[in-house]
């Protein structure tokens, strides 16, 4: 997979909203039992931290296991026992969830939820003999899985992992860059949006609009007309629709200038940027707005849509 794709991708989960956990993220087309990678996350009940802390600050941020954290992880590195066919690849404490990622190596006789059910059950037991509570409830319902197939996933995800103690220090550094708003009055109507809200009040904000029909040589002079101007101050403001509008917006924002999206959906409290969108919400260069609620699934890009998200990006232009 090339860079491109993977940005693509990136972007296209940002569009499809969070992962949450609670949800059963099963794969109609796959039985869960044959040789494979998976990504597994489980988060606690109301996402209490009760798994560890974090310590060290931005520069070495580090999570600390609590005595039932400690628990989790001895759970989840003994699964072998219980499973020879699996073989466990990377774990991922966090002070509200787990992540992990384990290989089946060959044919399970058993769905792969069963192996998942029998770690969440043994930690259960641990949690209530550390509480001294046998009615004490540590997982929320279900979990989440994700099938690593494509080609690099694996080592992206091992990535990503590492650095969450990293993201999370940044969350608590910076809150309002990360922050989820879902009703903000703007322009007469309710926006949900994440990211620097001060983006609303630079001096100079340029819509990016092209329309299909433009040739590529169009394009490039738009490109750097718009990067020129960004690279002055201005903020670059647009849905990122048509090719060109995607060609453009990407080159601003592998330019580190200030960019504002319309996104065809609304936000989850929980959701957080994908990727190097993080790191440029941390520097406070992205905002995020969205006339739409939030959905936890696919919305299509509806020409009504199209023309309602353009014309908010002209307003916060012209009007703001």
């Amino acid at each position: 997979m090339t860079e491109e794709q993977f940005e693509r991708k990136q972007k296209k989960a940002f569009y499809a909203g969070p992962t949450r956990p609670s949800m059963l993220r099963r794969s109609d087309y796959h039985d869960y039992k044959s040789r494979r990678i998976y990504l597994i996350t489980i988060t606690t009940h109301e996402r209490r931290p009760v798994l560890g802390r974090l310590e060290g600050g931005i520069d070495q941020p580090t999570i600390v296991p609590s005595p039932i954290g400690q628990a989790v992880i001895s759970q989840w590195m003994g699964i072998p026992r219980f499973y020879s066919q699996v073989m466990i690849i990377a774990t991922c404490l966090m002070p509200d969830h787990f992540h992990g990622i384990l290989f089946i190596k060959e044919q399970l006789s058993v769905h792969m939820g069963q192996v998942v059910r029998g770690f969440k059950q043994g930690c259960t037991k641990d949690y209530r003999r550390l509480t001294g509570d046998d009615t004490a409830t540590l997982w929320s319902a279900g979990y989440n899985d994700r099938i690593l197939r494509e080609e690099g996933q694996l080592n992206r995800w091992i990535d990503y992992l590492h650095d969450n103690p990293y993201r999370l220090a940044m969350k608590r550094t910076h809150p309002d860059l990360f922050r989820v708003t879902t009703a903000m009055s703007l322009l007469g109507t309710t926006f949900s949006s994440m990211g620097n809200m001060f983006l609303l009040r630079k001096p100079e904000r340029l819509q990016v609009q092209c329309s299909r029909r433009l040739t590529p040589e169009q394009i490039e002079e738009r490109k750097v007309f718009f990067l020129a101007r960004a690279a002055e101050g201005a903020v670059l403001v647009s849905p990122s629709i048509s090719p060109g509008e995607r060609i453009i917006m990407r080159a601003a924002f592998e330019a580190g200038h200030s960019l504002i999206l319309l996104m065809k959906k609304g936000f989850h409290q929980l959701q957080k940027p994908p990727g190097h969108y993080f790191d440029a919400c941390a520097e406070g260069r992205m905002l995020w707005l969205s006339p739409f609620a939030y959905s936890n699934r696919p919305v299509p890009l509806h020409r009504d849509c199209c023309l309602m998200l353009n014309e908010y990006a002209r307003r916060i232009c012209e009007e703001l």
